[in-house]
């Protein structure tokens, strides 16, 4: 939970900062394009939908290839839907009109660099920007013929690789590295390694499972050996020379188009769940509010948990079903003593003794990370390799 709200802090602290600004342009040239209009919130743009420059060209219309989309994209000739939302998010901008337009608080977000690369693995790249001075990154989805971009800090998502994983850290003891996995309008941060707390008392694990700091190592070096993602010069020749379609399947794993489509599909059903979580930032008077919504996804994490893990039950056979049962009750007995743990700390029997239950939230997202895992596992989708 420390973790998260460092991360939120930096996150605010940015988007709260001052960008130096510049003067405009009609065009995507080999310098950086800044924006030309004010970007405003979603109630301003609703109301201001007749303004000519963030009303939509005819080319928005036309059915384009994924990379053909983010070429439009990139040259501001489409336009996209922008929002800095999060489940770890209490801050809930959203920016609809041409990527040229991005702004906050009248300040232009300059992006001189940009990545292709598949963060989710499957098979369709995204579009990577880093801001400059190191003030984070817009990533750039592609869904259903459209174009979404997602604001986050730079400590939330540094040391980017081509295999889509990257680092995570709110101070030297906690660190993380993860995966981003897509959920209905946001996504989800997913660690396969982490650390937590301070010198000497750091305590380490692979999937919420607890391990020793040599495996730590081992697997942090194993990402450190990882190749890293190729940044480009944000420019026309650039964006034309790698916005292809054959970038779309280039040097990623091409899985079958059921498995990936009804995965998907899967993860955006728990889109509710992601509603629930931002919901603990936002400021309520009333603690009994705050109660409530943490059980709330506390109880639809432990739900859904339970319902892909039956339908893993249902799917596998011999070995692959023993190891599943193994791993899972291991899973559980880690579960059990963190709660334990936490209870002992402060003198309840159970969560409902406590005042302040907003620790369901934390619960909700080790159920959550077991969810993911075991989505990944039914569909024979091999997101952490």
């Amino acid at each position: 939970m420390k973790k998260y709200i460092i991360i939120l802090a930096l996150l605010g602290l940015f988007l709260l900062s001052s960008c130096s600004k510049s003067s405009s342009t009609d065009g995507v040239t080999n310098e950086q394009v800044t924006p030309n209009s004010l970007s405003t919130t979603k109630s301003e743009n609703e109301s201001s939908s007749s303004n000519k420059s963030s009303t939509p060209s005819t080319s928005d219309t036309n059915v384009l290839s994924p990379m053909q989309t983010f070429k439009a994209v990139l040259l501001n000739k489409r336009t996209l839907l922008c929002t800095d939302k999060s489940p770890y998010n209490d801050l809930d901008h959203e920016w609809n009109g041409y990527l040229n337009e991005l702004a906050y608080d009248s300040n232009p977000i300059k992006t001189p660099q940009f990545a292709v690369v598949d963060l989710d693995g499957d098979g369709v790249s995204e579009v990577v920007l880093a801001i400059e001075d190191y003030n984070g990154f817009i990533i750039l989805r592609y869904k259903e013929s459209k174009v979404y971009g997602f604001i986050v800090s730079y400590r939330s998502m540094y040391n980017l690789k081509a295999d889509g994983s990257f680092m995570t850290s709110s101070s030297s003891s906690d660190t993380s590295v993860g995966k981003i996995l897509f959920i209905g309008s946001t996504f989800f941060q997913d660690d396969i390694i982490n650390s937590v707390g301070g010198t000497p008392d750091i305590t380490y694990f692979i999937h919420d499972m607890p391990i020793d700091k040599g495996t730590f190592d081992i697997h942090l070096d194993s990402f450190d050996n990882l190749p890293d993602v190729e940044w480009h010069d944000y420019s026309k020749q650039t964006i034309d020379k790698l916005l292809v379609d054959s970038t779309d399947t280039k040097n990623v794993p091409v899985l079958p188009k059921p498995d990936s489509y009804n995965r998907q599909n899967y993860l955006d059903s728990l889109d509710y769940l992601m509603d629930l979580r931002a919901y603990y930032n936002i400021s309520l008077e009333v603690q009994e509010e705050v109660n409530t919504n943490a059980r709330n996804y506390y109880n639809g994490c432990y739900k859904e948990m339970n319902k892909i893990y039956q339908l893993c039950l249902e799917k596998l056979s011999g070995d692959e079903l023993k190891v599943l049962s193994t791993t899972q009750q291991e899973w559980q007995d880690r579960y059990d003593q963190r709660l334990s743990e936490y209870l002992s700390e402060h003198n309840a029997n159970n969560m409902n003794d406590l005042v302040d239950q907003s620790m369901y939230y934390q619960l909700g997202d080790i159920m959550l990370r077991k969810t993911f895992y075991l989505v990944n596992l039914y569909y024979d989708y091999y997101f952490y390799d």
